[in-house]
């Protein structure tokens, strides 16, 4: 898996979470060290960061404290418990997903992993040729976190919005299984042991820029105009029948004005 962030800011420090420390992220600044708390939790659960700690490469003077990451590796999660369990269902979800990684990443083949519950997808992305992250470019500053928001945008939009709900991803919650660990969710199966399906062919895919661009800006907005409208409902929530009942038949009265009338010429 190390070899996917190849094109990253830096390989390590890199957080690690295994079944012993109970799910937290431990940052380790080597491959060995990771290694070691695979081995000590028996490989369960044994897990890794698709991006490097930011904020220990901040501390330790590596970047400027106002460094902003690119999203330049996407991770896919599809979940069985999505599907009602129906293992046809998610293994056609999978030949969706990676015929529309096919078409909007070009040179794509990415990584497949089975992860005893669904599976994983993991896509290494070439964006040597955008200049500026998205928070830096205009037409994108004005959404919070946008390549925060790239990263669930790629997964819904390549999964035809069968990706796992539960699944918000951003740089630091970004953790891969490590092949040949044991998902403890599903330890008492069969098929609990995390492998390999399809390798990563090395290639960093280019994004199309009408799904780096175009798609991404106009699921932005939706993205603002769903929040808008779950606001609005929110409101309406708030008054039950017999409120609005009540406002609709009493009187409304302004204190000067009733003065006024009851005042003779």
């Amino acid at each position: 898996m190390i070899a996917h962030f190849d094109g990253q800011e830096s390989l390590w420090p890199r957080n690690i979470s295994t079944a012993v420390i109970e799910g937290r992220q431990r940052p380790v600044g080597y491959r060995d060290v990771a290694i070691s708390y695979y081995i000590g939790s028996f490989n369960k659960d044994s897990k890794l960061a698709c991006y490097p700690n930011y904020d220990k490469l901040i501390e330790n003077g590596d970047l400027l404290p106002s460094y902003k990451p690119k999203p330049n590796h996407i991770f896919i999660g599809l979940d069985l418990s999505t599907f009602a369990g129906d293992r046809k269902r998610l293994d056609t979800a999978l030949r969706t997903t990676l015929r529309n990684i096919k078409k909007h990443l070009e040179g794509a083949k990415p990584t497949v992993l089975w992860t005893g519950g669904g599976y994983h997808i993991h896509q290494p992305l070439d964006l040597d040729d955008m200049q500026h992250t998205f928070e830096d470019i205009p037409e994108f500053a004005r959404f919070e976190n946008p390549s925060i928001k790239f990263l669930r945008y790629a997964e819904r939009k390549l999964t035809n919005g069968k990706s796992d709900p539960q699944h918000s991803i951003s740089f630091k919650s970004c953790l891969t299984r490590v092949p040949s660990s044991v998902n403890i969710k599903h330890e008492d199966e069969e098929d609990s042991k995390v492998r390999i399906i399809q390798r990563w062919n090395g290639i960093r895919a280019k994004p199309t820029q009408e799904f780096l661009i175009t798609d991404f800006y106009v699921w932005l907005m939706q993205d603002v105009i769903d929040e808008k409208l779950k606001e609005l409902c929110m409101q309406k929530m708030q008054f039950s029948p017999s409120s609005i009942n009540t406002a609709l038949t009493t009187p409304i009265t302004i204190a000067w004005i009733e003065k006024l009338i009851q005042t003779p010429i």
